[in-house]
């Protein structure tokens, strides 16, 4: 086939405006591409994810010891607050020093759970848990403060060995300092800030994790979820490791899909939470 010379001018005139035309979307751009992000932008949204659900069940495994709306009353003494835990432990084991599952004891101030090896302990709440924790409270004024030991601990399949110290001076506002190991992840936290209400937990502040000697920080802001519920349903968690930055949002779809907002350099896209227990599977 022979074109003249006006024919071709118009046939490349055509291909130069449709291609010109075409809206290139690379990975960053799109939400739903299967690598959105760089290799190290992917490893702090890996931490940053991974990590939420090791700090929820820390707080869950406490509020089975004390229940954050609230078991604590700033008013009584420590004797009275520590009997105040045991007696909720054994409400939420289903027995009583072990008649039903674990066991429980109490010495002065001191409050000592076996939940026994894996799988342990279904709770009341219905969470399952395996492994120990101790917990010592004391007073101080108007400050009450619980002193915690987790050993070989897992708290629906998140591990956690170390310790954590809450106080409140209201029962249902708490200020946590926490140093815990969840495989070869250590968490920490200070001043992290626990808030209790009916059926739910709002937790705010700063924390961190490291692992092979990466260090990432965290920032929770008003990050809430419901009693029961897997994920948490609002709130963020900023996430900063070298000159990365990075924000998870949740949503009040991620209790049930697992699925958050992550936003780098002002691009959003979705990520999936790490997947524990009958959670996001």
């Amino acid at each position: 086939m022979r074109y003249n010379l006006r024919t071709l001018l118009a046939i490349g005139v055509t291909v130069a405006v449709a291609t010109s035309c075409t809206v290139r979307t690379d990975q960053r751009d799109d939400p739903w591409s299967a690598d959105p992000f760089s290799e190290e932008e992917q490893d702090t949204v890996n931490r940053g994810t991974g990590a939420v659900p090791t700090y929820q069940q820390m707080i869950v495994a406490v509020d089975e010891l004390f229940d954050f709306d609230p078991t604590l009353d700033p008013v009584k003494d420590a004797q009275q607050n520590a009997t105040a835990i045991y007696q909720r432990i054994l409400g939420q084991l289903g027995g009583s020093g072990g008649a039903g599952c674990g066991s429980v004891s109490l010495t002065d101030t001191s409050v000592t759970v076996g939940f026994g090896v894996a799988p342990g302990c279904k709770t009341l709440a219905g969470n399952v848990i395996s492994g120990g924790v101790s917990a010592s409270v004391t007073k101080s004024g108007s400050a009450l403060t619980v002193s915690l030991a987790f050993t070989r601990l897992v708290v629906n399949e998140q591990g956690i060995d170390g310790s954590a110290t809450f106080s409140t001076s209201s029962g249902n506002v708490f200020t946590v300092d926490a140093s815990i190991r969840s495989g070869s992840t250590l968490l920490t936290a200070t001043a992290l800030t626990v808030t209790g209400e009916p059926g739910a937990i709002t937790v705010g502040g700063q924390a961190s994790l490291t692992r092979n000697a990466i260090k990432t920080a965290l920032t929770f802001n008003a990050v809430r979820w419901k009693k029961g519920q897997c994920y948490p349903e609002a709130g963020a968690v900023a996430i900063k490791q070298g000159l990365v930055r990075t924000t998870i949002t949740f949503t009040s779809d991620t209790p049930s899909t697992g699925k958050v907002n992550v936003t780098i350099l002002g691009k959003t896209s979705t990520s999936k939470l790490k997947a524990y227990a009958t959670c996001g599977v």
